[in-house]
């Protein structure tokens, strides 16, 4: 069995003039966000064994809260991550990055990450607020055998649900 936890950035300071958007910061409700939604999915007792996110700052940040709940040091920023993406893409990050890994949280943007998760299941159709976070499950062995509409929704939650 493998699992990803595909979660959105928390809530972003609103874009200023003059600084660009990779450079968004989490706001004050987004910080606290990121805290409840890592120690939610902290209490599920799913363990990633790798972090995974943009490089945008807000992801940075998500990213960064998420692996301090479990004691991870690494982050692993890709680029890819911050613009278009599929279902490909994230199969050849997987191989390549963390072929070992059984469980694996990537901390990214919308609306890739929508999209990420209709192909991966076949059937997610709700919103995907920010810090919303939502654990897939696979029955195959490795990630090469990753293929679409394939998993299955295990969790969702996000703040205030």
């Amino acid at each position: 069995m493998k699992k990803l936890i595909l979660i959105r950035h928390a809530k972003a300071e609103i874009l200023q003039p003059g600084i660009p958007d990779v450079d968004r910061i989490l706001c004050e409700r987004g910080k606290s966000d990121a805290v409840k939604m890592a120690n939610q999915l902290y209490s599920t007792e799913i363990t990633p064994n790798d972090v995974i996110c943009s490089p945008a700052k807000r992801a940075v940040e998500t990213a960064t809260v998420f692996a301090e709940q479990y004691g991870i040091e690494r982050l692993i920023k890709e680029e890819f991550l911050y613009g278009d993406y599929n279902f490909a893409d994230i199969k050849q990050l997987l191989i390549e990055e963390v072929p070992l890994a059984d469980t694996v949280l990537i901390v990214g943007h919308n609306p890739n990450l929508s999209y990420i998760i209709a192909k991966l299941t076949g059937n997610f159709n709700q919103h995907l607020p920010t810090a919303a976070v939502a654990v897939l499950e696979f029955d195959i062995e490795k990630w090469d055998d990753l293929q679409p509409s394939t998993g299955v929704l295990e969790m969702f939650f996000y703040p205030d649900k």
